[in-house]
């Protein structure tokens, strides 16, 4: 089994439900503005592991 395939199944079998709960489909996962306990911030804009996450980064390569 390749990563990819190990992936999509992981993220099938705890991310996925009519949407993937992780982006609700857009394929981005935006935490800008979240903080640690601590108070450092961490958030940022990331590619989901979704398969519109997955095409999208592939299509545009790093997100901005």
């Amino acid at each position: 089994m390749t990563f990819e395939e190990w992936l999509s199944d992981y993220w099938l079998e705890h991310y996925c439900s009519e949407a993937c709960t992780l982006c609700g489909n857009s394929g981005v996962v935006d935490t800008t503005g979240v903080k640690t306990a601590a108070g450092f911030l961490v958030g940022r804009r990331n590619w989901c592991i979704c398969p519109n996450g997955v095409l999208r980064r592939e299509a545009n390569g790093p997100l901005q």
